[in-house]
């Protein structure tokens, strides 16, 4: 098991060394300069140059690109934004917290939610527990996150008052926010859980089970719960990576100072050390969340686990 999970960590290296290519050849292709960007498009073309030069902008792509890498990697120097002139990692330190509580909160509002419906709508199949939360899933997985964050901000902040329209003082400041982007992947789990659930829930051993007189709570929640789980841990770590640095619009929408506004705002400027910065740090988070679901497989299946440990 100790091998397997230093086996995985190293692999994180080259991922992160694609990303960093990736990313950085594919903002030398997107068309302007910084400088043009910074001082605008009418600006003098003598101090766009002054500001390029400044920047370092002008010297060969790939003198650029390795440079960053060895600051990267020996100093663990992210360098300095085009736009602030301070350091890449001051400007996205206090982010990541707010982006982390962010996605947690609402894959736990969204498991807490979605997991037990599944449950539910699996083991009373075709009736009206399973109809309706089916019907309801299907409306809210179809409804735009952004609609659904501007009627909750209109309805619970400017009509009746009773929580905060933006920014992130409080843990208040998040509840909007968190049901907004939650409620879709509630729904998304539901129909997750509810497939796996009905696929386990059928097979030989869950028959066996009932048949040896086995309490129903029990072999629903312990036998078929714990394998329906797997792919239903495949999709919320998924959506947890998605979520730290995909859920730009509602960021937006309730002004949440999150990695994915920082990377759009940063791209729009061709803030080359910030958008970097940003994306290899996501990726590092990413690649330790899929590192997690793979161990929670082994917690929840012992067979995955006989394999980890050879």
């Amino acid at each position: 098991m100790y091998k397997y999970f230093f086996k995985r960590l190293l692999m994180i290296i080259p991922i992160l060394l694609g990303v960093a290519l990736v990313i950085f050849f594919i903002l030398q292709l997107t068309p302007g300069d910084p400088g043009t960007m910074i001082l605008g498009a009418g600006g003098d073309q003598t101090a766009i140059d002054r500001l390029n030069e400044e920047l370092g902008y002008n010297r060969p792509v790939l003198e650029r690109f390795f440079s960053y890498l060895y600051n990267v990697v020996f100093k663990l120097d992210f360098g300095s934004s085009y736009r602030t002139r301070l350091p890449v990692i001051d400007n996205i330190r206090g982010r990541i917290p707010v982006s982390i509580t962010l996605a947690f909160s609402t894959i736990l509002f969204a498991s807490v939610i979605g997991i037990p419906i599944g449950v539910l709508s699996a083991v009373k199949q075709y009736s009206l527990l399973d109809t309706v939360p089916t019907v309801i899933s299907l409306f809210m997985a179809a409804l735009p996150g952004f609609w659904l964050g501007m009627m909750m901000m209109y309805f619970f902040s400017l009509k009746l008052g009773w929580l905060p329209s933006n920014g992130v003082g409080s843990w208040q400041h998040f509840i909007l926010p968190v049901v907004s982007l939650g409620l879709p992947y509630a729904a998304q789990e539901l129909r997750f859980t509810r497939s796996s659930m009905l696929e386990t829930i059928r097979q030989d051993y869950v028959r066996t089970a009932r048949a040896k007189g086995a309490n129903e709570r029990l072999v629903i929640w312990k036998h078929a719960l714990k394998n329906a789980l797997l792919p239903v841990i495949t999709v919320t770590g998924g959506n947890f990576g998605v979520l730290l640095g995909g859920a730009v619009v509602t960021e937006s929408l309730f002004n949440i100072p999150g990695l994915g506004s920082l990377i759009i705002t940063s791209i729009k400027i061709k803030d080359v050390p910030t958008v970097m910065g940003a994306t290899l740090i996501l990726a590092f988070i990413f690649s330790l969340i899929l590192l997690g679901v793979d161990l929670l497989y082994a917690a929840v299946d012992p067979r995955i686990k006989a394999k980890y440990s050879k």
